[in-house]
């Protein structure tokens, strides 16, 4: 009786898998062969690549993401945008999936020398962190921000990740638990955030370049974003925080019952292996940071600039190779095998070339969409203004890049923000850090791919459900700290 019922089971498994397969496919180019609207630019492209879209985030939600991902790359191969061959050479080859491949590998032999347990054990053994599972989550976040906002974003992600794996597994925490998807979102969401800290970050530079532009002859006020960045990042965290502690209520039960023994830790020797793989991270910070303090035209500048932290992830893979002891067996492939997320990554190398897609001229998708939305800010009041932009545009890139975006609109949202009285500067930095809440959907942002694709953690139905409530804690800080804050001292 009992086979029979599980035979039934994985019937009704099958044909209800089947069912979803069959509405992708009907999606991905049944769309396409409808004509464009009559109204907007959206071509006979655009049809093909927003029918590929729509059945990518079926398939996404209901069967799953590598074999979704592949077919849409096929499909998109079958369009007049590219070949097969370009949409897999674009998505593989793309600088993101290669920079976070060799990062999960660095971050393996971090974890492999015994580096991110022995960080873990010290961040729970302190005494303002035992048995305070809140005060830890906090500080561990505050971390987050110094190694992702300093140092490299994509690096920090997958090492805080493999510290947070080892604590999981150490007090039993499971996929599927609230906590679980809470910290792994957490960590991508305010990674992504803390480029904009201090005005001398790439990226923060980037925006109050691209607000110069905008608006020749506006004097950029560094010293305010020097109050503004830490002051945001610190609200960020806390925000969060308490949307964990008290809205969600998550259950950290297990952090605080083992305040305990995490404290008879505080007294622990850190062993060669794991002195090794300080030498290994110390190597990875100095060719990411050093570029920013040698002037231009330096050599060893130019050279470094060029590894960025894809070459560093490279380089530290190397050295740890070269110099493996008979203890520490860095074996590349196994490496690749126990410490590459595969699911994250052909996720990335899918999105990649649809993005662009969606992106491209050819298809009239972004021109049509920002049309629509762009007369509906007129005549509003500074604030309602600013709350519009940032929900409007906010909404826009969970389905388009948001340097898009920001190249395309910045100038002339900006000049429209100096009309409402609203300083270009600060509009660009608000408008800049909103772009930078992609994660609704997988196809959001490359950082919103590594939350979807982290399958062995967190859950579909979590990844949703964190970055919409990271996406309206970003808009409510920005709108009720950072411009009231932002028109008192720019």
């Amino acid at each position: 009786m009992s086979t029979f019922v599980a035979e039934s089971k994985n019937s009704k498994k099958n044909m209800l898998f089947l069912l979803h397969n069959l509405i992708m496919f009907a999606l991905t180019f049944g769309i396409g062969m409808l004509p464009p609207p009559q109204t907007g630019s959206i071509t006979e492209l655009g049809m093909d690549v927003l029918g590929i879209f729509v059945g990518a985030l079926y398939g996404w939600i209901f069967i799953g993401f590598i074999w979704p991902s592949l077919f849409i790359m096929l499909a998109l191969g079958m369009t007049s945008y590219s070949t097969i061959t370009g949409v897999f050479s674009a998505g593989f080859g793309d600088s993101s999936v290669l920079t976070i491949f060799f990062m999960f590998v660095f971050a393996k032999i971090l974890d492999q020398c015994g580096l991110t347990a022995y960080l873990t054990n010290w961040f729970m053994s302190r005494k303002i962190c035992t048995g305070r599972p809140w005060v830890f989550t906090w500080i561990f976040f505050l971390g987050t921000i110094l190694v992702s906002g300093v140092i490299n974003m994509y690096g920090g992600i997958v090492i805080l990740w493999y510290a947070m794996y080892r604590l999981f597994d150490d007090l039993g925490f499971k996929k599927g638990d609230g906590y679980v998807g809470y910290m792994i979102g957490g960590i991508v969401f305010i990674s992504t955030l803390s480029v904009f800290v201090m005005p001398f970050l790439p990226m923060t530079a980037l925006i109050l370049g691209f607000a110069a532009v905008a608006v020749p002859g506006i004097t950029v006020p560094y010293g305010a974003w020097i109050v503004i960045g830490p002051i945001f990042m610190l609200a960020m965290i806390t925000g969060y925080v308490l949307v964990g502690k008290y809205i969600l209520r998550l259950n950290v039960e297990p952090l605080r019952a083992a305040g305990d023994r995490y404290a008879e830790l505080r007294q622990q020797k850190i062993n060669s292996q794991q002195k090794f793989g300080i030498i290994v991270l110390l190597t990875f910070i100095a060719i990411v940071i050093t570029p920013t303090f040698l002037p231009a035209g330096n050599a060893l500048k130019v050279l470094l600039s060029n590894y960025g932290g894809l070459g560093a992830a490279i380089v530290c893979v190397c050295l740890a190779c070269i110099f493996k002891r008979d203890d520490q067996a860095f074996e590349f492939g196994k490496m690749v095998y126990q410490g590459v997320g595969w699911d994250l990554i052909v996720l990335l190398a899918a999105t990649m070339p649809l993005c662009a897609a969606m992106e491209s001229a050819d298809t009239g998708i972004v021109a049509t969409v920002l049309g629509i939305l762009g007369p509906l800010v007129a005549g509003l009041s500074p604030f309602a203004y600013l709350a519009a932009v940032l929900i409007l545009f906010g909404l826009t890139t969970q389905v388009v890049h948001n340097m898009v975006l920001i190249i395309a609109f910045m100038p002339t949202l900006a000049n429209l923000a100096m009309s409402f009285g609203i300083h270009p500067a600060l509009f660009a930095l608000i408008f800049a850090m909103m772009m930078q809440t992609a994660f609704m959907t997988p196809a959001a942002s490359a950082q919103a791919v590594m939350v979807f694709g982290n399958t062995e953690w967190i859950t579909n139905k979590q990844a949703y459900l964190y970055g919409s409530v990271f996406f309206i804690l970003v808009l409510v800080l920005l709108l009720a700290v950072v411009y009231p804050l932002g028109t008192l001292l720019f």
